[in-house]
């Protein structure tokens, strides 16, 4: 124990029901000497000839005693509303000291048996106070010892957060995330109370999404358009968050929402297209913010399908033939990554100028490196899928990886690494609507990419890592 840790000690109030149940007592009270805390007993402490009426009240009333566990059993409960033996005369002690001396918080009634009819024996003087639960077997038990340690120790594991500031959008005209939190949230909690409801919820939460669009819209600016725009996208970042934990709660428990997702995508993109053509006299860089959401959505869907392998869903959204309204259908994915042209204008503070803008923004929004390299992947993966067409002819129109820049030198990619198995390539051959001899033919040729241009005299960037960096052609399917 180091000398800032404060001791802790308590007093165990029981009844001698049985051996047995004085024996799961003492067990009890080995458990808390074991993990700090000085238990206080009368099996330990009560010396032979010393007078067991004046140790309990003691105990009861010792200030340095933090808590006493009242350990309820059918022996305690009959005993204590008598007032019988040892157990009725603690029960007059305790009840005097917590009407008294209003010393509440001191006293932890601990239910060790139910009834038939599966209730906890509490005694009437504290048939109404919150009990532990030590009843249970196994893991339930595991968990009722850690409560009980947790509430000696005043470490809850639910703590109640700091105190925030009053909402921005209260006073300013600014977007209001609590909605999609609020419904992110009732979607996560309806996979473990309510699965049946998790279909409606994506649907709702999803339009939701573009039925805001109009919210997510830069304000017109003749000056500091990019800071208006980066603003924007900064206020969408609770967006972010809601979006991820509604997928996971999909890919957790409902899959076949999973179209929900598919729709959305193009749904959202022709959302944006329709905000441009109206009457609202809008510039092209006031819809950026929307198209940069559009795009950060898309990259953290093809990372979770890659991280949990959920190669038919990743199937499904990269080989869908999307509608693009001022296009046509039958399109590709590639248009959910567009050029923002205004936002790539933005030089940092320092004067220097970053290849990608938008991806700076992207990497910027990740908790950690782990989260980061998930979206590289996804990605360059993206941009090895839109690379070829079905017989293996290089197309120059292709998801262009503006992430890749964060692939570290040597860094394999896990996903494509992986294909030395062929049953691993035998998923993915799907997702890239080829065959076998095609792909590794592919990979054989695959041509050198410049990758970013040189923005200046005085900056360059690498080429796109290629496949064969992560496997070589021979390399794939090797292994059975």
């Amino acid at each position: 124990m180091s000398e800032n840790e404060v001791k802790k000690k308590v007093f165990i109030s029981y009844s001698w029901t049985s051996d047995e149940h004085v024996a799961k007592v003492i067990s009890l009270a080995q458990y808390l000497v074991y993990n700090g805390v000085d238990a206080i007993i009368d099996k330990w402490d009560l010396e032979v000839g010393n007078d067991k009426y004046k140790f309990m009240e003691k105990m009861v009333n010792d200030d340095s005693v933090d808590k006493v566990l009242m350990i309820l059993d059918s022996g305690y409960k009959e005993k204590a509303n008598q007032r019988a033996g040892g157990v009725g005369v603690e029960t007059q002690i305790i009840s005097s000291t917590l009407y008294d001396n209003n010393e509440k918080n001191k006293f932890l009634p601990i239910s060790f048996e139910k009834d038939n009819e599966g209730k906890p024996y509490l005694p009437t003087f504290v048939a109404n106070r919150l009990y532990l639960d030590l009843t249970g077997e196994g893991i339930d038990y595991s968990t009722g010892l850690e409560q009980l340690l947790r509430t000696i120790y005043q470490f809850p594991d639910q703590k109640k957060p700091k105190l925030g500031k009053r909402p921005e959008f209260l006073t300013n005209e600014t977007l209001n995330p609590f909605q999609f939190s609020y419904k992110a949230n009732e979607i996560e909690a309806a996979t473990s109370t309510n699965p049946s409801r998790i279909n409606n919820l994506v649907k709702i939460f999803l339009d939701m999404l573009i039925d805001e669009s109009e919210e997510y819209l830069v304000k017109e600016s003749q000056e500091n358009i990019q800071n208006e725009i980066i603003g924007k996208i900064n206020e969408l970042l609770e967006v972010r968050h809601a979006y991820i934990k509604v997928l996971e709660s999909i890919l957790q428990s409902s899959k076949k929402s999973f179209s929900y997702v598919i729709y959305f995508s193009e749904d959202f993109n022709n959302k944006i297209d329709e905000l441009q053509k109206k009457p609202l006299g809008l510039y092209e860089y006031q819809v950026e913010s929307n198209e940069f959401l559009l795009h950060e959505l898309f990259l953290i869907t093809v990372s979770k399908l890659i991280k949990f392998e959920e190669w038919n869903l990743l199937k499904e959204l990269v080989t869908y033939k999307y509608e693009y309204r001022r296009l046509g259908t039958n399109y590709s994915f590639i248009y959910f990554r567009p050029y923002l042209s205004e936002l790539e204008k933005y030089k940092a503070s320092d004067g220097g100028q970053v290849p990608s803008v938008s991806g700076k923004l992207i990497k910027d929004r990740t908790k950690s490196k782990r989260e980061l390299m998930e979206i590289v992947d996804s990605d360059l993966f993206l941009h090895y899928v839109s690379k070829f067409d079905k017989s293996g002819t290089i197309l120059q129109d292709s998801w262009f990886p503006e992430m890749y820049t964060n692939f570290e030198y040597g860094y394999k990619m896990k996903v494509i690494s992986k294909m030395k198995s062929k049953k691993y390539v035998d998923q993915l051959l799907p997702i890239f609507e080829t065959d076998f001899n095609t792909l590794v033919n592919y990979v054989e040729k695959e041509p050198r990419l410049q990758g970013f241009q040189n923005l200046n005299t005085n900056f360059g960037m690498p080429g796109i890592p290629l496949f064969k960096q992560s496997i070589k052609a021979n390399n794939i399917g090797e292994f059975d």
